[in-house]
């Protein structure tokens, strides 16, 4: 009853999300490699004398009924941390991030470097995609020389990456920051959100007592 509750949440969840189709298949193809990996080991190690065993539907292979067990219990928790995570964060936009970090009650510098590092994260997908498109465009290596190359895209990132984090630390105490990033307009929860945050906490809940 419980699964069948949890996974009635993650339906809604999709339903009143904004993440497309394609993002949920996208983020669910760990999960499914995971699972047919675990399969393929429960059934190719053979099980101990006097374990118990278990026959997978369909095909009616005996298997470690230990080890099928918790194969299938971390396919479902991690399907659903999955489904659950993909559809809030769709509805969550980096101002609610600041929000929601402001209203913990947390040191200031610490509210500031954890958005100016959210903020960051698709200037860092853009620089990647730039170095992968210039590595294609000359020939994608192969072998040792793909893992040199690897490290020297690696090299190139980091480099990039404090340049425009000196650059951006300079922008800021110029313009007089302390480390405390304001926000216009504070807004306090409404019911709607304050009752889909106990809803997410007993979600949690659940998960971990699956």
């Amino acid at each position: 009853m419980g699964l069948g509750v949890l996974g009635l949440l993650a339906v809604l969840a999709m339903a009143f999300g904004r993440a497309p189709a394609r993002l949920y298949v996208v983020r669910l193809s760990p999960v499914a490699l995971f699972a047919v990996t675990g399969l393929l080991v429960i059934v190719l190690v053979p099980a101990p004398e006097g374990a118990a065993v278990a026959r997978l539907p369909l095909v009616e292979w005996s298997v470690p009924r230990q080890g099928a067990d918790f194969v299938a219990a971390l396919v479902v928790k991690s399907g659903l941390v999955v489904l659950f995570v993909t559809a809030l964060a769709s509805r969550l936009g980096e101002r609610d991030l600041l929000e929601g970090l402001t209203g913990l009650r947390l040191p200031a510098k610490l509210v500031g470097l954890c958005y100016m590092t959210v903020r960051g994260l698709h200037l860092v997908n853009g620089e990647v995609r730039r170095l992968v498109r210039g590595r294609d465009a000359r020939g994608r290596p192969s072998g040792m020389r793909a893992v040199r190359v690897a490290s020297a895209m690696t090299g190139v990132l980091m480099v990039r990456l404090a340049r425009r984090a000196e650059i951006q630390a300079l922008a800021l105490a110029a313009r007089g920051f302390e480390g405390r990033i304001a926000l216009c307009e504070p807004r306090s929860l409404s019911p709607l959100e304050l009752g889909l945050m106990i809803l997410v906490g007993v979600v949690l809940i659940c998960l971990t007592r699956l």
